[in-house]
């Protein structure tokens, strides 16, 4: 392709040509003649870019806040190339914090150079590096030639999951046999409860000989019965969970909630399945067992905000994938659907138990514009606030969550 210098020799020359025969110059058509020999020379002489590219990536896998190293070897597999441009695409959530995905380079014929840049990710998503784009200029710098390497290189980054250590969420319809997930009651487990004085049947193992030697009298350990607990998570990523940042938006603390709750349950040997709904539903049926996390982890990473699907056709979908008594977190801020009251009594009067983590989309629109807190933004938090107070009225559990509480705040109304 041609460059502003290559154009403006070639204007140059043409005018000259052209006043050279008009006045019958000969020295003036001689000039003109030479510049416009040159220039078609160097054209000629246009290097094309014959390159090989290679990609490795420390991980494809990555949480996010994690850190990803690139390696993206580059092999000259033709003429020598005097100024070579090297830009190494990335998607526009992941920041460059070592090195450089850009370079400027003369490669020899069949010499390699070895480009080294590392990138931090900062959003869940399902994301390809590359291609490879490349621009080349021979010495004088009047043409270029740009080409692209399709050189694809996936990388997943998965939602940041947080700390819930000492949270303890209690199911209201444990399954029967023993299991995870603790109820405040008095049964066979591991976790301590209290002490309480011997009586005939009980198992000598569960003696506290520390207690029996400080008082005298044989005192017995008592621990939560613990129980197995299938756990739906439902995560709401319509269009209007986008609104706000790309970084901080009701979708994006969202899929961090859900991503925390599938690793908090699964520790708990709890059986759980997720189900992600915009304008279709996909769902990760109830189950547990190794490397389900992962499972779980890169269908909520996928999640976009896009489509407006109603709660109540959600709900009728996925009822069949959910077992009687089973656990059911909606994550959704509950907003621009007009059937949420009837789906959420209708998951209630299936006895489900139903907790919902609703974060606030007016203070995240409202910090995303800068706005401060004035008639319209108190008369939506009051209609908010209405509308959570009805559904718990239906005997669903919900947590108002706004965008400066950290989840494991929010959740310690679950522990109550």
């Amino acid at each position: 392709m041609w460059t502003l210098k290559s154009a403006m020799l070639i204007d140059a020359g043409v005018i000259l040509l052209l006043l050279g025969l008009v006045f019958h110059n000969h020295q003036a058509i001689v000039l003109a003649l030479t510049l416009l020999s040159f220039v078609i020379i160097v054209g000629y002489k246009t290097v094309n870019v014959r390159l090989d590219a290679q990609r490795t990536v420390s991980t494809d896998k990555s949480f996010e806040g994690g850190i990803v190293d690139v390696r993206l070897r580059i092999k000259n597999l033709g003429r020598k190339i005097e100024f070579l441009e090297i830009m190494d695409d990335l998607p526009p959530t992941m920041e460059i914090v070592g090195g450089s995905n850009y370079l400027l380079i003369t490669l020899n014929r069949g010499e390699e150079f070895v480009m080294k840049y590392r990138f931090k990710c900062h959003l869940r998503g399902h994301y390809s590096l590359g291609p490879v784009r490349l621009r080349s200029r021979p010495l004088f710098g009047m043409f270029y030639t740009e080409e692209t390497i399709d050189v694809l290189s996936p990388v997943t980054v998965l939602p940041r999951i947080e700390d819930l250590s000492g949270i303890v969420i209690k199911a209201k319809y444990p399954k029967i046999f023993p299991g995870a997930l603790t109820t405040r009651q008095v049964g066979p487990g591991t976790e301590f409860y209290s002490i309480r004085e011997y009586v005939r049947g009980d198992e000598l193992k569960k003696v506290n000989w520390k207690a029996y030697a400080r008082t005298g009298r044989i005192m017995v350990n008592e621990y939560d019965r613990e129980n197995v607990s299938d756990v739906m998570i439902v995560l709401d990523s319509r269009e209007t969970e986008g609104v706000g940042t790309v970084l901080e938006n009701p979708l994006a603390h969202g899929a961090r909630a859900a991503a925390t709750l599938a690793n908090y349950f699964l520790q708990r040997r709890d059986s759980v399945g997720v189900a992600v709904y915009t304008d279709t539903l996909r769902i990760v049926p109830i189950d547990a067992g190794g490397g389900r996390l992962y499972r779980l982890l890169d269908e909520i990473a996928a999640a976009e905000p896009r489509g407006n699907a109603p709660l109540n056709g959600v709900v009728d979908l996925l009822l069949p994938y959910v077992s009687p008594n089973a656990t059911v977190i909606l994550i959704s801020t509950l907003n621009n659907d007009l059937t949420v009251k009837e789906a959420l009594r209708k998951v209630c009067a299936h006895h489900f138990d139903l907790i919902i983590l609703s974060p606030s989309q007016v203070d995240f629109e409202r910090n995303a514009l800068g706005l401060k807190a004035d008639d319209l933004y108190r008369t939506l938090k009051l209609e908010r606030s209405i509308l959570l107070s009805e559904i718990r009225s239906y005997g669903a559990r919900v947590i108002d969550w706004t965008p400066e509480t950290s989840l494991r705040r929010a959740l310690t109304g679950l522990m109550a």
